[in-house]
């Protein structure tokens, strides 16, 4: 008997690696099948597992699971975005101010894939320059703070 669950294998990990690769090729996906509530799930890690964005989504049907990961993932992706131009704004002026200048190499060798490289290196150094502009730092000292 056959269910709105089912796909061929080759269904299903084919529909996994194009959602995979629209979200980047840093991204890992794992789809299986939940032990509690609806029967499909899959968690995405947006750049590469062991990081830290990621979401999970359940349904009824992989056909619906998928929907349900564009969605989700339609919603996160501009945060993920901003995070990502972010971090690697601060890592080039830190690359920058330690080496004298920031390669590829060096985000490459740091945590950046290529692909991330091309597609957020422009919005970062805009970034990194607009707050590299907000100078002179300093370090404010708090009274009686927390951290010791």
């Amino acid at each position: 008997m056959k269910t709105t669950t089912e796909m061929s294998p080759l269904e299903l990990q084919c529909a996994a690696e194009a959602f995979r690769l629209e979200v980047s090729e840093a991204a890992y996906l794992s789809v299986g099948i939940a032990h509690y509530g609806p029967p499909c799930e899959g968690t995405l890690y947006a750049d590469g597992i062991c990081k830290d964005r990621s979401f999970s989504v359940k349904a009824d049907s992989w056909p619906a699971l998928f929907v349900a990961m564009r969605e989700t993932w339609a919603a996160r992706s501009d945060e993920v975005r901003r995070r990502t131009v972010r971090q690697m704004a601060l890592e080039i002026i830190r690359l920058t101010a330690e080496f004298g200048e920031c390669t590829d190499a060096a985000l490459r060798a740091e945590k950046f894939t290529a692909e991330q490289i091309t597609r957020y290196s422009a919005a970062a150094i805009k970034d990194a320059n607009e707050m590299a502009g907000n100078g002179p730092f300093a370090i404010r000292s708090l009274e009686n703070s927390n951290a010791e």
